[in-house]
C-alpha cells in the first residue's frame, strides 16, 4: 500500500485552485456540512486572513489529496503576552468544523497528528479547534488515535457549543401536531392576530441586482433589535456586511442561499439568511423587528420555514449553536461540540494553554455587556448546583 504524505498549503492562490476538488471530497465525506465548504472558508479568508497565516493540511496517496485539514495560524496577543495558535480555518464564524476524511481515515488522522506533534515541538504553539461535531468521523479518528502521541502531545477535549436541530418528516401535518397543545395553540392564536391587523406574506430573495439593498434591511432589523439591548450589532462593522455580500452572492450561485422576510403590511418585521445545504436548512441569522414582537414574528417566521424545508425535501432543520430558549419550543435534539486543544506535553505547553483560556475569557468578559456578563455567572451557579446535587 502507498505511504500518505502531507503537504502544506500557505497561499491564497493554492488555496483558490483547490476549489474543484475541495468540494469533490467534501461530497464524499459524511462530515459535510456548509462551513467546511470551499466557498464559505475561501470568502471568509479572503475577509478576516490578512493577519493571519495560512495552513492547510493536503494528506495525500501519491498524487491524490484523500484529506484536507483546513487550519490557520495567528498570534493572540494582549498587553505583554501573547501566543501563537494554530486553529481551524473560520473558527469565529463557524458553527461547525473538522476535517474532510475520505479513504484511509484512521491512517490520514494519525499523519495528521503527527505533523501536528512537530509543530508543538518545535514552533511552541497551540492547536485548538473549535466546535467539532460529537458524531464526526474525524473526533472519533482523534480518540482512537491519539493514545500513540500521548507521550508527546497534551490533548485536552471539552464541550463548548451544542446545536438544537430538528429531523424533518415527510409533511407538515405531522412535524406540527408533534408540537405541544400549548404552541400549537400560541402560533395559530399568534398568525390569527397578526393576519387580523396586517396583510402577511413571506418573500424570498430570488435574485436580482438588489441583493445589497435586501441584505441591508436585514443588519437595519438586527441592529434595532441589539439596540435595545444595548448591544452593538456585529453589522456595524463594515468587514462583516461586506462578509455576508460576497457569501450571498457566491451562495446564490449555487442555490444554496436562503434569504427570507415576513412582511406585515408590506414592512419587513423579520428576517432570517439561512442555506439550503446537503438536505439541510442551515438557520445562520435571524432578527426581528421588536416593535412586532407581540405577535412572536420571529417564531411565526421559523413556523413558515420548517413548512417550507419539509416541503422542499430537506431532511433536517439545524438551528445551529446557542441554547437559546425558543428553540426548545421546536425541538429537544441537539448535536454537542467540543474543543480540541493541543499543545506539546510538559509543563510549558500546560502553561500556554491556560494562559490562552485566561486571556479569551477576559476578551470575551469585555465584549460582553453587564446583563450577559450576569446572566452568564447565574448560568454557570445554576449548572454548579445541578451538578453538586447529582
Amino acid at each position: 500500500m502507498v505511504e500518505l504524505s502531507i503537504k502544506e498549503v500557505n497561499d491564497i492562490e493554492a488555496f483558490q485552485s483547490l476549489k474543484e476538488r475541495w468540494n469533490m471530497l467534501l461530497q464524499q465525506c459524511p462530515d459535510n456540512n456548509v462551513f467546511l465548504t470551499w466557498e464559505w472558508l475561501f470568502t471568509w479568508w479572503r475577509h478576516y486572513g490578512q493577519d493571519k497565516k495560512l495552513r492547510i493540511f493536503l494528506i495525500k496517496e501519491s498524487d491524490r489529496v484523500i484529506a484536507i485539514a483546513p487550519f490557520m495560524e495567528w498570534k493572540y496577543r494582549k498587553g505583554i503576552f501573547n501566543i501563537d495558535v494554530i486553529e481551524n480555518l473560520c473558527a469565529i464564524e463557524c458553527d461547525y468544523s473538522g476535517i474532510i476524511l475520505t479513504e484511509r481515515r484512521q491512517e490520514s488522522v494519525a499523519l495528521l497528528l503527527d505533523c501536528l506533534k512537530k509543530i508543538t515541538r518545535d514552533s511552541h504553539v497551540v492547536v485548538r479547534m473549535s466546535h467539532i461535531p460529537e458524531n464526526s468521523l474525524f473526533l472519533a479518528g482523534l480518540r482512537e488515535q491519539y493514545p500513540a502521541f500521548s507521550s508527546s502531545l497534551l490533548l485536552i477535549e471539552q464541550p463548548v457549543s451544542s446545536c438544537p436541530y430538528i429531523d424533518l418528516p415527510a409533511n407538515w401535518e405531522e412535524y406540527f401536531h408533534a408540537l405541544s397543545r400549548n404552541d400549537r395553540g400560541n402560533l395559530r392564536r399568534s398568525m390569527r392576530s397578526l393576519q387580523k391587523e396586517h396583510a402577511v406574506e413571506v418573500k424570498k430573495y430570488a435574485g436580482g441586482d438588489d441583493l445589497r439593498e435586501q441584505l441591508q434591511v436585514l443588519f437595519e432589523l438586527h441592529q434595532k433589535r441589539w439596540q435595545e439591548r444595548n448591544v452593538i450589532s456585529k453589522f456595524a462593522r463594515p468587514e462583516a456586511r461586506d462578509f455576508y455580500l460576497d457569501v450571498s452572492r457566491v451562495f446564490h450561485q449555487n442555490n444554496w442561499l436562503d434569504l427570507t422576510f415576513l412582511n406585515a403590511g408590506g414592512k419587513p418585521v423579520s428576517a432570517f439568511w439561512g442555506f439550503n445545504y446537503n438536505d439541510t436548512f442551515w438557520n445562520m441569522t435571524q432578527t426581528f423587528d421588536p416593535d412586532y414582537s407581540k405577535y412572536g414574528v420571529g417564531q411565526l417566521h421559523i413556523m413558515k420555514l420548517i413548512e417550507d424545508a419539509i416541503k422542499n425535501g430537506q431532511r433536517k432543520f439545524d438551528f445551529l449553536k446557542g441554547d437559546e430558549a425558543y428553540k426548545s419550543r421546536w425541538t429537544s435534539s441537539a448535536t454537542n461540540n467540543f474543543q480540541i486543544t493541543m499543545a506539546k506535553s510538559g509543563f510549558w505547553g500546560r502553561y500556554r494553554v491556560k494562559l490562552l483560556r485566561i486571556l479569551i475569557k477576559y476578551d470575551n468578559f469585555r465584549a460582553r455587556n453587564f446583563r450577559d456578563n450576569l446572566g452568564m455567572f447565574l448560568k454557570k451557579m445554576r449548572q454548579k448546583k445541578g451538578a453538586t446535587s447529582d
